[in-house]
């Protein structure tokens, strides 16, 4: 899976480059994952994904739960339409943090630390 990290003020920006489904959201769990433990909170770019499936959901979910526990943030960002309409018609949508861009989700990212 191509991702890309960027650090920005303790906090890490990860821009998922593809679509996340069955036969590659274990990896991004993986990756995810693998730096939870260096950066305070965790801003998930879905710029140019274009469609995620119930496996895909199901890891951002559990890795949501993952960032509650550890007490750090984990906010979603630059959603399309598409992958906006997959979020609300499961509900989802009501239990993640989401920017329209990027200097939304790292605002919303100051506010959750002090939640999370």
């Amino acid at each position: 899976m191509k991702v890309n990290f960027e650090r920005h003020n303790g906090s890490t920006i990860v821009k998922v480059f593809e679509d996340i489904d069955f036969y590659n959201s274990d990896e991004l769990e993986e990756k995810l994952n693998e730096i939870l433990p260096d950066v305070e909170g965790i801003v998930l770019s879905l710029k140019d994904v274009r469609y995620i499936d119930s496996s895909g959901l199901g890891i951002l979910t559990g890795f949501l739960r993952n960032c509650r526990e550890s007490g750090k943030a984990f906010v979603l960002a630059e959603l399309n339409n598409d992958v906006k309409n997959i979020f609300e018609l499961t509900r989802l949508i009501d239990f993640f943090q989401i920017g329209d861009n990027l200097e939304d989700a790292m605002s919303l990212m100051k506010k959750n630390e002090i939640k999370a």
